[in-house]
């Protein structure tokens, strides 16, 4: 009689390190075992220890697609007829785009994971699936960080619901004295310029862009996607007119007079610099912490839309919501008083952006209720 048929699925590899630290090769090796890899660096370093990994491309056809999107699309219409806000200065659509934005990404990562969860189990009938547990991680701001691991909670979920034996590795975390020097030495830096510096040379550095207002330069959101070759074709075409770029704390390149390889902008507005003078409407900030704060309630109680395959993911992205997106899109708030003081003392002629998301979308915003000049360039299109 054969072996029953067991599942092993990995996202990372370190995973694969906790895996086999529990198992003897002989069980990962037999025939009734599959090693599942859901990203090709887990596939290639399975392969580099003498394993012989199946991809996760057998278990997501173009019908997975399909119905993944279509159950995202729910998500999304249902969180965006519930983030209607405006803020104090009449920014609108960058709240509520960007909560739809990043709670669909979220929902994504969960339906990319469930899905295959479901192809896999629907192919082999396995008696046992395996993967290692996911730690008690706070998610790691509006995106999805290296230490949030969610593939242990929905395999635990998804077996419940089958009625699948699971087994739950230790916990593989990724360990932040992972992090590279240099990432940790520009956390510090950041720190220091948020709590020391910009607090101390703000209303010197206002003064400065107030000066270079005078020659209501040509504002670009950023240098990125080329758009600094856009600014350097538009300083040969009109040497006289001045360009600026915002920037969160700086680039280097900056103030080198558009020579070839350089950058044509006249100078930089470090937003980061400008915070502490931007005066931040409270009653406004309230309202939209109320609103996310109503969300999350809601979503936790709405498991017909935030559930695929039978398994609910509610509660997951309530947390993320709680503790990820929703700072970031309070921190959007703070920003929209940054660049709307950056307006008013650099009173640019125009502003031109290569992107619609987070700080552009609530620049063009701003842009419209004064009545400026703003264009999207959108990356790709030069």
């Amino acid at each position: 009689m054969p072996d029953p048929m067991t599942l092993v699925f990995f996202e990372f590899p370190d995973e694969v390190d906790t895996y086999l630290k529990a198992h003897q090769s002989t069980t990962v090796r037999s025939a009734s075992t599959i090693l599942i890899s859901l990203n090709p660096r887990t596939h290639t370093f399975l392969r580099r220890l003498g394993h012989a990994p199946e991809t996760s491309l057998p278990y997501f056809s173009s019908d997975s697609h399909a119905e993944t999107l279509r159950k995202s699309h729910q998500v999304s219409q249902w969180v965006w007829q519930r983030t209607r806000f405006a803020d104090n200065w009449g920014v609108s659509f960058a709240y509520r785009q960007s909560v739809v934005w990043y709670i669909r990404l979220f929902a994504h990562h969960l339906l990319w994971l469930l899905e295959i969860l479901h192809n896999a189990t629907v192919r082999h009938h396995p008696h046992v699936i395996r993967a290692c547990a996911s730690p008690e991680n706070n998610p790691a701001g509006h995106l999805i960080g290296p230490a949030e691991r969610y593939l242990g909670r929905l395999v635990e979920a998804f077996g419940n619901a089958e009625g699948v034996s699971v087994e739950l590795i230790g916990s593989a975390t990724a360990s932040r004295f992972g992090e590279s020097c240099w990432e940790i030495a520009r956390e510090m830096q950041r720190f220091l310029a948020q709590k020391i510096l910009a607090p101390a040379v703000a209303p010197a550095y206002r003064f400065h862009l107030r000066r270079v207002g005078s020659h209501h330069p040509l504002l670009f959101t950023s240098q990125e996607y080329r758009m600094g070759e856009v600014a350097r074709l538009l300083t040969r075409e009109k040497r006289d007119l001045s360009m600026a770029v915002m920037s969160d704390w700086g680039n280097r390149r900056v103030g080198t007079n558009g020579a070839k390889g350089e950058s044509a902008f006249y100078t930089e507005a470090w937003l980061g610099l400008l915070d502490p003078l931007a005066k931040e409407d409270q009653a406004s900030r309230q309202s939209l912490q109320a609103l996310l704060n109503r969300l999350a309630v809601e979503i936790d109680g709405a498991d017909g839309v935030f559930s695929y395959r039978g398994i609910s993911f509610a509660r997951l992205v309530r947390r993320k919501l709680e503790q990820g997106i929703g700072p970031f899109v309070l921190s959007l708030h703070k920003r929209a008083a940054t660049i709307q003081l950056l307006l008013d003392t650099l009173q640019p002629r125009a502003v031109l952006s290569a992107g619609s998301r987070n700080d552009d979308m609530i620049t063009g915003e701003l842009c419209r209720a004064a009545g400026l000049p703003a264009m999207l360039i959108s990356h790709g299109s030069h």
